[in-house]
């Protein structure tokens, strides 16, 4: 493992194998290979110790995974385009890079462009540090119009690590389709396990659209918190105005949660 440090990121590679591209177990020819980026989180905590992994998953024309020990060059820019290039080689048709940040001076974040190049290929993501945010606003969708939604109740189980500093009670409203009518919406945050219970109800039912109809804001203290809806099928519930099941029947795998920190604005 080599250790190295670029313009405040530093950059720890897992380097496994030798082998030149195309290289390796089978021969196979890497031209013209597809290239898929995932990062393991879309924004990192700036604080020199909170991980975000990149990983290259690497396929040959046929689709199938190159062979162990093909270099991929990974290339990160910063902001200002400052470049740091190196290699690793893949296993089982993955390499990756991992990323840490030091705390952002002058700003309050940072993004920057991760490249990955193999056999004539490439593909850039882009990533994203910020420093210890003091409040987060968490949206909560419907991944398709719900029709007629009356009552909705779920958990929104909340990573460890993170600490609170929420008012009693805590911040949380309806927005776009759901702001109207006499539709109510309660938050209720439960420390021991850093969850919040969400209650929303309408007597006569609205449609939900796909814009999200519910902004919870949390006051964070320490840690950047993910945020979940809890897949437990007792602990979701939605209904419209008869009582019965909405239109589609919705489940907590419909809800679509997205968040903003205050300090990635």
């Amino acid at each position: 493992m080599t250790l190295n440090k670029f313009t405040g990121l530093i950059i720890f590679l897992a380097i496994t194998g030798l082998s030149a591209c195309g290289g390796g177990g089978g021969g196979s020819s890497n031209s013209g290979v597809a290239i898929t980026l995932t990062p393991s989180k879309t924004v990192a905590l700036a604080d020199g110790h909170d991980v975000m992994t990149v990983h290259a998953g690497i396929a040959n024309a046929d689709g199938a995974a190159v062979a162990d020990g093909t270099p991929v060059t990974f290339t990160a820019l910063d902001d200002a385009g400052n470049p740091f290039v190196t290699q690793t080689t893949t296993v089982g048709g993955l390499a990756s890079i991992t990323l840490t940040r030091d705390p952002i001076q002058g700003a309050n974040n940072q993004t920057g462009t991760i490249t990955a190049d193999c056999g004539g290929s490439s593909q850039s993501v882009q990533v994203k540090f910020i420093n210890q945010p003091a409040s987060v606003d968490v949206f909560i969708a419907f991944k398709q119009d719900v029709t007629n939604l009356a009552g909705l109740d779920f958990k929104l189980n909340i990573t460890s690590g993170a600490t609170f500093s929420n008012p009693d009670p805590q911040p949380i409203h309806t927005m776009n389709n759901a702001a109207v009518g006499s539709t109510l919406v309660l938050g209720n945050f439960i420390s021991a396990d850093n969850s919040t219970r969400i209650v929303l109800a309408n007597p006569t039912g609205f449609n939900t659209g796909t814009a999200p109809i519910i902004k919870a804001t949390f006051a964070i203290s320490t840690g950047l918190p993910e945020f979940t809806v809890d897949q437990t099928p007792a602990s979701f519930t939605a209904t419209d105005f008869n009582s019965s099941a909405t239109v589609p029947a919705a489940t907590a795998a419909d809800i679509v949660v997205t968040v903003t920190y205050d300090t990635e604005l």
